[in-house]
């Protein structure tokens, strides 16, 4: 088992520690990779340029680190037990790699987590630690908890490394969990950032959308589900992941809690482009998680993977996002002046 601990060292210095430990073959050379580009997001993304220090110790006693490419290292434990420990400069505010100041922290373990070669398969054990000098953050994460704390702090674990960079983590004070269910699977909307949300609203919509999606498979895959949504001013996109989502959602595109004129709710274009990046994030949950191009699903992240196919799995993510949300419910669906053809340009 490899076992990570990771601690958000210094907020104002946008710096996380990892400290990763594993049992190796004292005197054999070990590969240290870490990941050049997320699933989901098809570019080289070089997470390894945000490495500040790495450090070995086996046993006791320090071990030599050689860099042999941009994100690979190699050293030689003296012992059974290898420790490494690193910091990385995490001030990315995208959905795809880290970020961390004094009000917020986010991460996916692809842009922090050095993995020994060929230990991919191996199960992996993770302490979340909450940063010092800072109030009471909590965290949301769909890692599966073994002893964790009423804030979520402390030891989760997963099957695999493959299984571990699937489960993005977000800590924060301002944290809001919107809940509802699909087909008896537990489902949250969680605002990450003030707001003034119509939250009913916003759960209802979301709850008939993503069933309409899973009936089109006929089977919901996933043993609870998570929007993260990071509150921004005008930043937008989504990047999904096995049994959640992350967002950058603008403030202005929540549903709003003043009602209109006739006393209904209100509902804006710009609502309407949230539930569609929603949806689209949601089916991917089959298409692209599931359903996966073989030169995706062999790749080790090392290196590109070549596919044609991209049409299938972003173009017709693309059609069922706006699909599922015209099969709301007739009480939830967008006329057909606010429902224009999808062009929010999804990214990743």
């Amino acid at each position: 088992m490899l076992e990570y601990i990771v601690t958000p060292v210094d907020a104002a210095a946008h710096r996380f520690r990892v400290e990763m430990r594993a049992r190796v073959r004292a005197g054999r050379p070990l590969r240290l990779n870490l990941a050049t580009w997320i699933p989901g997001s098809y570019v080289i993304r070089d997470f390894a340029r945000h490495l500040l220090s790495i450090a070995a110790s086996s046993d006791g006693e320090t071990v030599v680190v050689r860099s042999i490419t941009r994100h690979a290292w190699e050293c030689t434990p003296g012992g059974s037990e290898l420790t490494v420990v690193c910091e990385f400069y995490a001030r990315d505010e995208s959905v795809r790699a880290a970020f961390l100041d004094d009000t917020r922290a986010f991460f996916n373990f692809t842009s922090l987590a050095l993995r020994p070669a060929g230990r991919e398969d191996a199960g992996c054990r993770v302490t979340l630690e909450p940063p010092s000098g800072i109030g009471d953050w909590q965290v949301a994460t769909t890692l599966p908890a073994v002893e964790i704390d009423s804030r979520g702090y402390g030891v989760y674990e997963t099957d695999s490394y493959w299984a571990l960079i699937d489960q993005p983590v977000a800590m924060g004070t301002a944290i809001e969990y919107v809940r509802f269910e699909v087909r008896g699977v537990p489902h949250a909307f969680v605002l990450l950032g003030s707001h003034d949300a119509d939250t009913q609203r916003l759960a209802a919509d979301l709850a008939a959308a993503c069933e309409a999606q899973a009936a089109v498979f006929d089977e919901l895959p996933a043993r609870e589900y998570l929007f993260l949504a990071q509150i921004t001013a005008n930043d937008f996109g989504g990047l999904e992941h096995r049994e959640s989502s992350v967002l950058q959602v603008p403030r202005s595109a929540l549903p709003s809690r003043v009602p209109a004129a006739n006393g209904e709710s209100v509902r804006s274009e710009a609502y309407e482009t949230l539930l569609g990046l929603c949806s689209h994030e949601y089916f991917h949950l089959w298409n692209v998680k599931r359903i996966r191009p073989q030169a995706v699903a062999e790749n080790d992240l090392q290196s590109e993977a070549y596919f044609r196919d991209l049409w299938a799995y972003e173009g017709v993510t693309s059609y069922y996002d706006d699909l599922g949300l015209v099969q709301r419910s007739p009480a939830q669906q967008p006329s057909a002046r606010d429902h224009a053809p999808n062009t929010r340009g999804i990214h990743h």
